[in-house]
């Protein structure tokens, strides 16, 4: 959720992303965002500069990832301490 939080908020490059996510390793920071572009969520971007620089964005099933969870933060925030049997 970090990394999208991140990349929602405009972070698009790895070293950023793991800047403000604290305690995260680049190991794992780069396992997470392997897989969510795996998933078809992340589309990398490799600039042919030097040093080597790498941009992430949202494809189009990312953009629909994030308002699905917008929407469920949303709901959450309205739900908030209700108790179970008021849902």
């Amino acid at each position: 959720m970090g990394i999208l939080d991140s990349i929602e908020r405009g972070v698009v490059r790895p070293s950023r992303i793991e800047k403000e996510l604290d305690g995260i390793s680049t190991k794992v920071l780069h396992r997470c965002i392997n897989r969510l572009e795996e998933e078809g969520f992340l589309v990398r971007e490799s600039f042919d500069e030097t040093p080597p620089r790498v941009e992430y964005q949202f494809s189009e099933e990312g953009k629909v990832l994030v308002e699905m969870i917008r929407n469920v933060r949303s709901l959450a925030t309205r739900w908030n301490g209700l108790s179970p049997m008021e849902l």
